[in-house]
């Protein structure tokens, strides 16, 4: 049988908490892979969503950056 590798909780007993059969979901991370169990599995895809948003607001406010200065100077601004 195969466990959760956060909380260690086998496939196919009852969570402790919440009283339902472990079922393991895959999840896959810039190239690694983890079985984890429907509650920790929430939780790491919660927190990678709010890394991904972070990434991303990160790149938009360059490239608002990028417009303004391009606007304010007229020039064309390569990457």
């Amino acid at each position: 049988m195969c466990k959760c590798e956060s909380c260690g909780v086998e496939e196919g007993q009852l969570r402790p908490i919440g009283k339902y059969i472990v079922e393991l979901h895959q999840l896959e991370y810039k190239g690694s892979k983890m079985d984890l169990c429907l509650t920790c599995y929430r939780h790491y895809k919660m927190k990678l969503t709010r890394v991904a948003d972070k990434e991303q607001r990160g790149f938009d406010l360059y490239s608002n950056f990028k417009k303004l200065y391009q606007q304010a100077f007229h020039t064309e601004h390569k990457d």
